[in-house]
């Protein structure tokens, strides 16, 4: 009887061991570490870049230019030559990756659509430099930010003004956020 009891114990002993967890797979990278080349013409040393929102592919505005990229192969996949007169600053995409929105040193931002970079609309009203855009989660509005202390809000099916925020402690509005809820706004500037 002892010994069906010991090796009762070694038998289960060894079942225990054999049905322990398989270890868990190696952490995968956040971020691959491959390098992208992508070939553009340098007309200044002004530049934005962003991701579209399907990952794909990636806007890249150049000096007056604007530049649809595929992510992977770093090919030109569409681009607009002069889109603006003057250099672009920020571009913002839409997060339906409908349209997207540049801003420029000339005091305008206008609406793209994606598919063609045909201009939708110039959004005309900020007194100088517009230093930022930004959509609201629905993609149904564009924000914009000037060095003017003002914030303009746009419909963004057709660039029609909505209102005009004043920010009198801002010299410059640098950075726009609009919240996932709506309703909400938030500048960040540079006070005066």
């Amino acid at each position: 009887q002892q010994q069906q009891q010991q090796h009762y114990h070694r038998h289960r002993q060894r079942r225990r061991h054999h049905q322990r967890t398989p270890a868990a797979p190696a952490p995968q990278p956040i971020m691959s570490r491959t390098r992208l080349h992508v070939q553009l013409p340098r007309r200044s040393a002004d530049g934005f870049m962003q991701f579209m929102p399907d990952g794909r592919s990636l806007v890249i505005a150049l000096g007056p230019d604007v530049h649809i990229v595929d992510s992977v192969s770093g090919t030109v996949v569409r681009e607009c030559r002069g889109a603006h007169e003057d250099s672009i600053h920020y571009v913002a995409v839409a997060p339906d990756g409908q349209q997207m929105a540049t801003s420029s040193w000339e005091k305008t931002a206008r609406l793209w659509d994606v598919a063609t970079l045909e201009c939708m609309a110039v959004l005309h009203g900020h007194e100088r430099m517009v230093y930022c855009v930004a959509y609201s989660v629905d993609s149904c509005l564009v924000a914009t930010g000037s060095y003017g202390r003002t914030v303009r809000l746009w419909r963004a099916a057709d660039g029609m003004p909505l209102c005009v925020l004043r920010s009198p402690g801002l010299e410059c509005v640098f950075s726009l956020c609009l919240s996932t809820s709506g309703g909400r706004l938030l500048a960040a500037g540079r006070n005066e």
